[in-house]
């Protein structure tokens, strides 16, 4: 099983190289570096990683097919896989982050993340001379200015059913984003599953990814409190499928969806977090005492699931290495002990 971590971008250049170098020590597979507006820009973080590292896989997680257009975005992922040595990886997802603000609109993101794909690996595979015409991106006769080192693997990350079977169909990687549950994982696989039997596969084809709010502490109490305002957020942005995956929301909690629109405020989100009991944290994270996520983390690997990606979710007043390491020296090698 593969395990890495992501980082938003609100950390700066030294925590960030401090950080991926220290997960490159550990034994990590990967570091993801969010396409986050309006953070530190993802590419640029990636670059400076792909200078600063040697082994350690670098992934953008997630960019959209929306505020760049999928061209430069294969020459943004072509530039860092050179300068890396082969080592980029590329996260697309149907983006939200700054799309009011920017005044852009989402329109159909399922099908513009499997033109997006379709495009950028004709020109990371070298074509020349490339015409597209699809039903929302275009393009017309260009190629990248320079050989790319090879088609770099794309990962779609998603929560919705559309944009799960899209990655099913197309990509190399799917990210089942953020459920942590048996019955949300497994109703993502299944998508995963139908995407990838439209596209001629199976998912033996694809390496499937679970992407996990995650914190760990000999207090559970202290963990679970640590992720509130992440579920919140993932849960109230998946609201229409909740019922689909085994998730009931207490009266009060619907109440408070209902009276207020939708956002990353934290005012908002941390009073809706502070809102959730604990069985419903249990649906959207990876969080307890050590043996209380390890047992969680084995389920999750048993379901196929071949990489976990941890967003880390410190207990107030612990830095983000304190999460980490009873991951790296208790969870993680007792869950390969377990499953491989």
């Amino acid at each position: 099983m593969k395990f890495s971590i992501g980082m938003v971008g609100d950390f700066g250049p030294d925590q960030t190289v401090e950080l991926a170098r220290f997960a490159e020590r550990r034994g990590l597979d990967q570091v993801w570096v969010a396409d986050e507006r309006f953070y530190r820009d993802v590419y640029a973080s990636m670059t400076l990683l792909a200078c600063r590292t040697e082994r350690i896989r670098i992934g953008a997680m997630v960019t959209d097919p929306f505020v760049r257009h999928p061209a430069l975005t294969a020459t943004a992922a072509a530039s860092v896989d050179e300068i890396s040595g082969g080592r980029c990886v590329l996260g697309m997802g149907a983006g939200v982050s700054g799309f009011a603000a920017m005044g852009i609109e989402r329109i159909r993101p399922a099908r513009a993340i499997k033109e997006a794909i379709a495009l950028i690996n004709r020109l990371c595979e070298g074509e020349r001379n490339v015409k597209f015409e699809g039903e929302i991106i275009r393009f017309d006769g260009g190629n990248l200015g320079f050989e790319p080192l090879r088609r770099v693997p794309i990962f779609v990350a998603g929560r919705g059913p559309r944009v799960l079977q899209a990655g099913g169909e197309m990509a190399d990687g799917v990210v089942v984003a953020s459920y942590a549950s048996e019955e949300g994982i497994r109703w993502g696989i299944d998508h995963v599953a139908k995407g990838a039997a439209r596209g001629g596969r199976t998912l033996e084809d694809i390496e499937l990814m679970s992407w996990l709010y995650t914190s760990v502490s000999d207090d559970g109490d202290r963990a679970r409190d640590a992720v509130r305002t992440g579920v919140a957020v993932a849960m109230w942005g998946s609201r229409e499928i909740l019922a689909k995956i085994g998730v009931t929301l207490p009266d009060g909690v619907l109440r408070f969806m209902d009276e207020h629109s939708y956002g990353h405020a934290p005012g908002l989100t941390g009073t809706l977090g502070r809102m959730l009991p604990d069985e419903l944290l249990g649906q959207f994270s990876l969080a307890g005492t050590p043996a209380e996520v390890t047992e969680r983390l084995i389920r999750i690997a048993r379901m196929g699931i071949g990489h976990a990606a941890f967003w880390i979710f410190p207990p107030e007043g612990e830095s983000i290495y304190a999460v980490l390491e009873p991951l790296l020296e208790e969870v993680i090698p007792a869950v390969r002990a377990a499953v491989e």
